[in-house]
């Protein structure tokens, strides 16, 4: 069976046989927003319990530039406005990681 791109195994051999609990899931980043953004970006994401997670912006290079560890993240969804008007003008990368997940989406810095 294939959910939310998992494969779960029901058997091995005939033996039941279960990789993931039923409950699981993934850190993930909901949204992103403004893209692209001037002054700040929202960004929504998701937590399955209460674990850290840390944003970090890289350039078109593949420099880390900024490093912004998300404070008060808790289980469910959580909501980070990050300052940009400081970050030049182009194309950028974030890099949301939490635990063994990792994340990269881009961003459009006007």
């Amino acid at each position: 069976r294939i959910s939310n791109g998992l494969v779960q195994l029901d058997s091995v051999c005939g033996l039941p046989f279960k990789i993931l609990p039923e409950d699981f899931s993934l850190p993930r980043i909901v949204s992103i927003s403004p893209n692209p953004a001037e002054e700040f970006l929202e960004i929504e994401y998701y937590l399955p319990n209460d674990i850290s997670a840390k944003f970090s912006f890289i350039n078109i290079f593949g420099s880390k530039v900024e490093e912004i560890p998300a404070t008060n993240s808790i289980k469910g969804n959580n909501l980070l406005k990050i300052p940009i008007s400081h970050l030049s003008r182009g194309v950028y990368f974030i890099e949301f990681s939490s635990g063994l997940v990792k994340i990269i989406k881009p961003v459009v810095v006007k």
